[in-house]
């Protein structure tokens, strides 16, 4: 029987999370199937993201949460500026070490300056929490806003993306990844609003229907001139309306597929640990990557990495669940 932390869960919604992460493990490793699984990965995240978002709570639970996301941020890349700062103690150049500390933290929060020039900090992968932070803090301003209000923001920021992309315009690094993710977490934010039966209208004649879409959709998407898409450097390929078609397609039939599958234990405590395995990830493949070979997939390395944060994710949930981007919550007496 299942432990009551575990009684109550979407089973769709946990092995969703835990294979789009593995999916973003695989791109990070530079996997021949990038310009596939950046087709729909993101923006599938971002939907889930916005189903499992609770606005029923007061919005000052809303806040703690968000705050609870942003400090896991912040001491991730404390301990991995705290585990690099040791390769430059040698000579004690203590004002290179501040300088070094400081300006990773900075660029932990800025990430990027509308002047062109890059900068992150030592976890930029963590701009996906960021934004995450962004737009369910947006999702509770219109939790309580009428359908056609969600449905033109959703158009609103899907305008505003393609033009910006298409303009080659830039503003802020989070804003212009903020309003491209808007419409996926608004659409999952609503799929749960409306109470729509996930598993019922997951029938084999429309993940046939999906997958036809989704494999034309990522077919004239590899053709466009681009030939790559990708929500961090801000590629919608050559057409944007595309873009989010294809995301959409990919996003519904991962979501079909996922209510076909059984409730198991390891993938409810991997699904609790996403933040976690997004912010190791790529310090273990530096580590396995100077030891094996491996074929150019990278399917096979990142289930091992995901094997080896299992009991990490595990400790954490239990003791420092902050890791986790998790507010410990008090035991009912």
């Amino acid at each position: 029987m299942p432990s009551a932390q575990y009684s109550n869960r979407i089973v769709w919604a946990d092995w969703i999370k835990v294979i789009l992460i593995t999916l973003v493990v695989v791109g990070h490793m530079g996997s021949s199937l990038i310009p596939v699984i950046y087709t729909f990965h993101i923006p599938a995240f971002f939907f889930v993201s916005g189903y499992l978002s609770n606005y029923e709570k007061p919005f000052s639970h809303l806040l703690k949460s968000s705050l609870a996301l942003a400090l896991a941020i912040l001491i991730w890349n404390v301990i991995f500026v705290a585990c690099n700062v040791p390769d430059s103690m040698k000579g004690a150049d203590w004002h290179k070490i501040w300088l070094f500390t400081r300006n990773s933290l900075i660029k932990t929060f800025w990430c990027y300056y509308p002047t062109s020039k890059w900068g992150h900090g030592m976890l930029c992968q963590m701009w996906f929490v960021w934004v995450l932070i962004i737009i369910r803090l947006a999702g509770g301003v219109m939790a309580k806003r009428g359908l056609w209000v969600k449905l033109g923001v959703m158009l609103a920021c899907a305008v505003y993306a393609g033009a910006m992309y298409h303009s080659d315009a830039r503003t802020w690094f989070y804003l212009d990844r903020s309003m491209c993710a808007m419409p996926f977490f608004l659409a999952g934010m609503m799929t749960r609003e409306a109470k729509i039966d996930v598993e019922r209208i997951s029938s084999l004649r429309n993940m046939a229907i999906t997958a036809v879409a989704t494999a034309a959709g990522i077919a004239m998407t590899l053709m466009t001139y681009d030939k790559s898409v990708d929500m961090f450097h801000f590629r919608l390929g050559d057409n944007a309306a595309l873009y989010y078609i294809t995301a959409a397609a990919g996003t519904a039939l991962c979501i079909m597929t996922c209510t076909k599958l059984p409730r198991a234990r390891v993938v409810e405590v991997l699904s609790n640990g996403t933040l976690l395995i997004l912010a190791v990830h790529p310090w273990i493949y530096q580590y396995l990557d100077e030891y094996f070979a491996f074929d150019e997939t990278r399917i096979t390395e990142a289930l091992i990495i995901m094997t080896l944060c299992l009991p990490a994710v595990y400790i954490a949930d239990k003791w420092c669940p902050i890791l986790l981007g998790k507010i410990k919550h008090k035991k009912k007496r």
